[in-house]
């Protein structure tokens, strides 16, 4: 039997819209490139479908799609560019390879329009496990997440483990110390760090302050990725946390700069920050991969009022009407102090965000850049660790 196996590839869209380097996409205000259902989710829904529909006309017993889009719940801002939500609207796919949420996902199964189901995968992330998928010759799906090969390449495994050591040898170096559990979790593991304050994104913040001595320091939730118990804190602990090697920069904004800024990134915010899903477990809701952890800021979300930011991926402006943030306040000489809307304030963050990632590539548009790139974000947790060796 002659099989053809159709494969093609949507990543989610802004993953691929949002760059550091807002000229790529952006000619002053004006929008040069775009990506089909930027603004409709159901523009990329019949994107994807005519393609299924083409590739089953030209023969395709599978269509097998590879997606970049991840999973989330129903309840999550992000769920119509999910895989749950590309599943369950289109026809004609069979087995969706998904990645993006860093899920550990074997297999489950979505019902389609037509009512037929669709499989979707997902292997994690840092190859902690390969994802295969095997299609029978009576066209039944077997998927297995592997995470180790009893049979191992000696030579390769021996270089290896020499590389791995002589890494390890480096990155177990000790930099600081924490009397506490640095989390970017709570206690059942549940993620908050894109949701909710916590204390690792404070400890970051407070480094990314304390480096250019700027009235303000945000970072986003996405960029925090990993908690460091209380004990001895190594070189290791410190790339886990902050991987990307971004340098920081600053910006001054105004008052109603830092308003506006901010009611755009608590958006997605819920009132509770988890819920159980369909297996039980505690999942994250009204997650953002933009939701900023701060330092010398605070403030309150209402979230019952309804967001009146306009743009969803990226920064357009805010309606006139109430706002969720209440009561926001920056460290004046100690002393937490109402905000003033006409006063200019130092914001320090990563050149990502400065550049005008994180969805504010209109917003950052003119803002005076202070200071550009002088510093690699995780050499100021370092140095912010040696200042402060017992934290």
């Amino acid at each position: 039997m002659k099989w053809r196996i159709s494969c093609f590839h949507f990543r989610k869209k802004n993953r691929c819209y949002i760059l550091s380097k807002k000229e790529i996409f952006m000619e002053g205000n004006k929008l040069v490139y775009n990506f089909v259902g930027m603004e409709d989710e159901q523009e990329y829904i019949n994107n994807i479908q005519s393609t299924v529909d083409l590739v089953k006309s030209q023969g395709a017993n599978y269509v097998v799609a590879l997606s970049h889009l991840g999973d989330y719940l129903d309840t999550d801002s992000y769920y119509k560019y999910s895989s749950n939500y590309l599943a369950k609207f289109t026809t004609g796919i069979d087995i969706i390879l998904d990645g993006h949420t860093h899920s550990v996902i074997e297999s489950k199964k979505v019902t389609n329009k037509e009512g037929k189901d669709v499989y979707i995968s997902q292997a994690g992330t840092a190859l902690e496990y390969i994802g295969q998928v095997t299609i029978s010759t009576k066209g039944t799906f077997d998927f297995k997440l592997i995470k180790d090969y009893a049979s191992k390449d000696t030579e390769v495994e021996n270089k290896v483990k020499q590389i791995n050591d002589d890494v390890n040898s480096k990155l177990m170096v000790k930099v600081g110390h924490t009397d506490y559990d640095l989390k970017i979790e709570d206690s059942n593991n549940v993620r908050m760090v894109r949701n909710r304050e916590c204390n690792m994104g404070d400890f970051i913040c407070d480094s990314y302050r304390n480096a250019y001595k700027s009235d303000i320091a945000i970072s986003p939730g996405s960029g925090i990725r990993n908690s460091i118990p209380a004990g001895d804190i190594t070189y290791k602990d410190i790339l886990d946390v902050n991987p990307y090697n971004n340098y920081l920069s600053e910006a001054k904004l105004s008052g109603q700069n830092i308003l506006d800024m901010m009611e755009y990134f608590v958006k997605d915010v819920q009132k509770d920050y988890c819920k159980k899903d369909d297996q039980g477990k505690f999942v994250p809701v009204g997650e953002n991969p933009n939701f900023e952890q701060v330092s010398g800021l605070k403030f309150t979300i209402d979230t019952s009022i309804p967001t009146p930011v306009v743009g969803n991926e990226t920064f357009e402006y805010i309606k006139e009407g109430d706002r969720r943030i209440k009561n926001m306040q920056v460290l004046v000489n100690g002393q937490y102090v109402d905000i003033d809307k006409d006063a200019y304030y130092t914001v320090c963050s990563s050149d990502y965000l400065i550049n005008g990632g994180a969805g504010l590539s209109k917003f950052m548009v003119g803002k005076e850049v202070t200071i550009k790139g002088a510093e690699l974000d995780y050499e100021s947790i370092i140095n912010y660790l040696t200042e402060n060796p017992d934290l």
